[in-house]
């Protein structure tokens, strides 16, 4: 893999009430993309790339990979009136271009889009209450073209697919906060909606077809109370509405699937955080709650290219949770700033409706989530400069369908690092080693 990347940004104007800047990023990106294996061929060398088969030619043979190149430029003004408004202004333009060399095909994307967002915000103070008011809207535009072709030996060859897609999609949304002493309550909704034009045009008559996402409201609502100045409680209550991406509704196996619907549903989110013992351990957990309508997962047809479904209704429940332990607070010491850290999630992801063809999937476990996982972290650091970066992580057993027949067992990953750092007048040089997989696990 090959990655490139140029930053740029800068402020144009910088006065009291008024501040300009702009932002550019490009990368270049080259990766090869060895394809995926059966069970017997991952078993016999899970090294390999896929191999041919007698519809297919090799991963090697169709020299498949991704070449990608993309160019982001931003501009945002942000304006102090008088009277406390404030006002935040973006315009950004993106451009993606990609070559795809595939087992199937050869696809070109040319991806250029453009948008804008304002925000305005106002603050109230009325005796011990504050009142923080938002506002703002944002608009995005794309026009996408892709062509794909047949694949001879990584060059495209006869055109087999020309489509254009153009999507409009916007929302305004309004916020108020309001701080009283220890409590912080939130409540907010935004407006959305999306339109999409598609046009196929190596077919004779040209292929036309609109789809239009009704408009959604989304309300969100959140309450923190402070029980002490160490500990809080929370609760986030929210609606969701998310329309298909262009990569969702023209897959990388040539499909198109203009029926696709935006996933669409409520999330309750309770939550505790704070610290204790001085704030040398900290914590942080989080039950959360969702039902989704319409959700959207991945398919593979035979040839490994990738297609999305609305899967009905799903239900998706768990409990994430972090802990952090400072283990020399005084900087005296000779591990100041060393500290562990330990991560844990339940995910309770099931289908409660779903039903493709003559299969009900309905209660069964949604494929490619893993029910537990653990990651814990020591990291040691010295006042001679030197550091060591160790973790351990645990990911439960991952369903690999919809009919939960096939799953990859689990696995624990141990990594480590260790560096030297110099510090020379304005300069920083690191010295460092690592290791990744360790044990040599296969997974």
């Amino acid at each position: 893999m090959t990655r490139n990347n140029f930053s740029w940004d800068a402020r144009l104007s910088n006065k009291a009430t008024n501040v300009l800047s702009v932002n550019l990023l490009y990368s270049d990106l080259f990766y090869e993309t060895p394809g995926a294996l059966t069970l017997n061929e991952f078993n016999s060398n899970p090294r390999v790339a896929r191999p041919a088969t007698p519809a297919f030619p090799s991963a090697g043979q169709a020299r498949a990979s991704i070449d990608q190149q993309a160019l982001l430029v931003g501009l945002s003004n942000t304006h102090r009136f008088a009277g406390g408004l404030k006002n935040s202004t973006t315009l950004y333009g993106f451009l993606s271009t990609t070559k795809n060399p595939t087992v199937q095909n050869y696809e070109r994307k040319r991806e250029p889009h453009a948008g804008a967002r304002t925000l305005f915000e106002y603050e109230v103070k009325r005796n011990q209450s504050t009142f923080q008011l938002a506002g703002g809207a944002e608009f995005q535009q794309g026009s996408f073209k892709y062509k794909t072709y047949r694949n001879i030996a990584g060059k495209p060859d006869t055109l087999r697919i020309h489509d254009e897609l153009d999507i409009q999609q916007g929302f305004v949304f309004g916020q108020v906060t309001w701080k009283y002493r220890q409590l912080i309550a939130t409540l907010g909704g935004s407006f959305n909606k999306m339109n999409l034009d598609f046009d196929r045009l190596n077919t004779q008559p040209s292929l036309s077809a609109t789809k239009k996402f009704s408009g959604q409201f989304t309300p969100r609502f959140a309450v923190l109370y402070k029980v002490n100045r160490a500990i809080s409680v929370y609760t986030n209550v929210a609606k969701g509405f998310s329309p298909p991406a262009a990569d969702e509704i023209f897959a990388d196996n040539n499909s198109l699937n203009l029926a696709l619907e935006a996933e669409q549903g409520w999330n309750i989110e309770p939550g505790i955080r704070g610290s204790v013992l001085q704030k040398k351990i900290s914590f942080d957990i989080s039950f959360f709650s969702t039902g989704l309508e319409n959700s959207i997962v991945t398919r593979r047809d035979s040839g490994g290219g990738n297609y999305f479904v609305n899967a009905g209704k799903t239900s998706q429940r768990g409990i994430e949770a972090t802990l952090a332990y400072e283990l020399a607070g005084k900087e005296t010491s000779f591990f100041y700033g060393s500290t562990f850290r330990a991560s844990f999630s339940h995910y309770d992801f099931t289908y409660k409706t779903f039903v493709q063809g003559s299969n009900d999937y309905s209660g069964n476990n949604m494929p490619g989530v893993a029910a537990n996982n653990l990651t814990l972290m020591l990291n040691l650091e010295t006042q001679n400069h030197f550091y060591l970066h160790l973790t351990h992580s645990y990911t439960d057993k991952i369903y690999l369908n919809d009919a939960n027949s096939a799953a990859a067992p689990a696995f624990q990953l141990l990594s480590a690092k260790a560096g030297y750092n110099i510090q020379r007048s304005k300069t920083r040089w690191t010295i460092f080693a690592g290791a990744d997989n360790i044990g040599d696990v296969k997974y």
